[in-house]
């Protein structure tokens, strides 16, 4: 499930995975004294979000998009000029004009 894992310079492991929910390789990142198994479980848990959660993902993030649009017209030469147009027919779509990494940790 995790690919390309390693250690990392801070003696943390590092590794990528495919999410089914962005439709991307997300980078993972956690302690050296944190199971793999841990990880993958909360891996699992992130692709098989309920789709309702992430339908109001979708709709929070058109409103930051909205927002910023209205705020700062300016600077939005920043994003897509399709991205809206894009949510408008699929509104997952927008999930791939975000960026996510994850790091575990657990406190102690």
């Amino acid at each position: 499930m995790i690919k390309d894992l390693h250690e990392n310079e801070f003696k943390e492991m590092v590794g990528t995975f495919y999410s089914t929910v962005l439709g991307y390789e997300i980078e993972v990142m956690y302690a050296k004294d944190i199971s793999q198994n841990y990880v993958e479980k909360n891996i699992e848990y992130f692709n098989n979000l309920d789709s309702a959660f992430v339908e109001k993902l979708c709709a929070a993030l058109k409103r930051f998009f909205d927002g910023y649009y209205k705020m700062n017209p300016d600077l939005s030469d920043y994003f897509a000029d399709d991205l809206i147009e894009e949510y408008d027919t699929d509104p997952k779509s927008i999930l791939k004009y975000i960026l996510v990494s994850c790091k575990l940790s657990i406190k102690k």
